[in-house]
């Protein structure tokens, strides 16, 4: 992975610490992206783990985005994330179904763009708390 990172949206993250079994990058989103300047971290972990099912070795990798903003009214800082995680064998890299898994994820979420199903269960899942 590249030390920065710039997003379609013109979103810039610099690193800021990377290792083996992580990293972090911090942003500023533009506010005609957001309704206001927001902070943005995304920081990306790996973790041995054995799989309670199976018993067999995996890692479980995790991406996750945060963003804080502060509430006018009280000054209060408000986080609100998304973070994707993924699990996989340690004997062997499926890649192929890494990608397929995620892609079906995004595809359900999704309202519009390049996904096929398009279903944009966002709103669903993550508004209004249905099953």
């Amino acid at each position: 992975m590249n030390a920065d990172l710039t997003t379609n949206n013109g979103v810039v993250y610099k690193l800021i610490y990377s290792d083996k079994d992580g990293s972090r990058r911090n942003a500023t989103v533009p506010t005609d992206l957001v309704s206001e300047a927001t902070e943005v971290v995304l920081t990306v972990a790996h973790q041995d783990y054995i799989d309670s099912a199976t018993k067999a070795p995996g890692i479980r990798s995790n991406m996750r985005l945060q963003c804080t903003q502060i509430e006018s009214a009280t000054g209060q800082k408000l986080v609100t994330f998304a973070q994707l995680t993924v699990g996989r064998p340690t004997a062997s890299l499926n890649a192929d179904a890494v990608h397929a898994l995620v892609e079906e994820l995004l595809s359900m979420l999704a309202g519009n763009g390049n996904y096929t199903a398009n279903l944009g269960l966002a709103d669903e899942v993550f508004e209004t708390r249905e099953q």
